[in-house]
């Protein structure tokens, strides 16, 4: 089996090839997260902002204002795997961070603390069928989702897929992993 290094490397790379058909996964994968029966009960919809090269979650995060719901995006807070979630209520809340990716202004909105009635959409590079997770290598939503209870779904393309990943103690799987093909749970 290839190591985490090795598999996210050629992930990395395949997903990058992929581009071209973001927009037509992207809406797939929205309408399947909108039939979840956890995303339709949400209050809260905690959401990462998407990288060009992943599933697109703009319109995601519109929906959930569109059906009530409030959302929070993730802001890092250190380089050591920890995370806060902020309210944010239109996408101009955002602003370009470390590594080009877009956080919430932490000078405009909200801390979230209470996580009760939550949904958190997880990315990935890859899943594998019991909801194991290969991310970024930094392990910031594995802290968060071990620290609170609540539902994860993670987003993918559906080649990205795998039989197994390599995993160690500190991965948290996620309940749910939804794909321009298909949702299943982990």
């Amino acid at each position: 089996m290839l190591t985490k290094q090795e598999c996210r490397k050629r992930l990395l790379a395949e997903r990058a090839s992929l581009c071209e058909q973001r927009y037509a996964v992207s809406q797939a994968v929205l309408q399947r997260v909108l039939q979840l029966d956890v995303f339709q009960s949400a209050k809260l919809v905690l959401c990462y902002v998407s990288l060009p090269d992943e599933i697109d979650t703009e319109a995601l995060i519109e929906q959930a204002w569109r059906s009530g719901k409030e959302v929070a995006v993730p802001v890092c807070t250190d380089r050591f795997g920890n995370m806060d979630f902020y309210r944010i209520t239109a996408l101009s809340d955002l602003k370009n961070s470390t590594f080009g990716v877009r956080e919430p202004d932490t000078a405009l909105c909200q801390k979230v603390t209470d996580f009760q009635e939550a949904v958190c959409i997880v990315p990935g590079l890859s899943f594998d069928r019991k909801g194991s997770r290969l991310g970024y290598g930094k392990g910031y939503y594995d802290r968060f989702l071990k620290k609170y209870t609540l539902i994860s779904i993670g987003l993918c393309y559906n080649s990205l897929i795998l039989d197994t990943l390599p995993t160690d103690e500190f991965d948290v799987p996620v309940n749910i992993v939804v794909t321009e093909q298909q949702c299943f749970g982990g």
